[in-house]
């Protein structure tokens, strides 16, 4: 296994236990900030369980220029990824660019769980705009889109009044049983999302099909 330290998040090991091994993501510095570029690389070999598991939030701050977090993810074959991603909070003013990329290979399998907070509490939101694209045995298998920011803004996705939580699960490679809510893929897969003026209430409304995909993943 190989940990390489980047600029402003260093990997860690946790532990191990069952044959998978829990990781984390820690900061070493305040961030990101306007303009910053935050890159990381998961690969997961073939057979191997990862879970990587949040640590703190991540508050993107304020500035001229926009701010950029990129994911690249590979599983090899019949690997497992338990994907935990700790809050993103977009202050007042900023601008946040976040790409992720998931490769699985054939026999691979992946939780994840991404969380988006819209300004810090008595501000208004930041702008947000987050792709996800994911790929089974070189075949598309989800493209996933959010544009979120302050009213008037150029939105692809309509919050409630008061709502500035949004939290997005997903199941790849594998089928999810079904459940209201419930957005299954045309290849094996399930997405849900929630929308909130909490950051505990979301989490609430996710966390029963969170706790199933991401055991099924982990012990699969």
């Amino acid at each position: 296994m190989q940990l390489r330290r980047g600029a402003r998040l260093a990997p860690r090991i946790l532990g191990r236990d069952s044959g998978a091994v829990h990781a984390a993501f820690v900061p070493t510095q305040a961030g990101p900030l306007a303009g910053d570029c935050d890159r990381v690389r998961i690969v997961v070999g073939a057979g191997a369980t990862l879970i990587v598991e949040p640590v703190a939030a991540t508050l993107a701050l304020p500035g001229l220029a926009r701010t950029l977090l990129a994911l690249e993810v590979t599983v090899a074959d019949g690997g497992r990824l338990v994907l935990d991603e700790a809050p993103l909070i977009v202050a007042a003013g900023a601008e946040v660019e976040r790409r992720c990329t998931i490769e699985l290979a054939a026999g691979a399998v992946a939780a994840l769980r991404e969380t988006v907070v819209l300004g810090r509490d008595e501000e208004p939101p930041g702008r947000l705009v987050s792709t996800l694209r994911a790929t089974l045995a070189g075949r598309a298998l989800l493209h996933d889109g959010l544009r979120l920011g302050p009213a008037g803004a150029d939105a692809h996705v309509a919050l409630p009044p008061a709502h500035r939580v949004v939290a997005t699960i997903g199941l790849l490679g594998t089928r999810a049983e079904p459940a209201g809510g419930l957005l299954a893929l045309a290849r094996p897969g399930a997405l849900r999302r929630a929308t909130g003026p909490s950051l505990a209430g979301v989490e609430a409304a996710l966390a029963d099909s969170w706790r199933a995909w991401s055991q099924v993943v982990s012990t699969a």
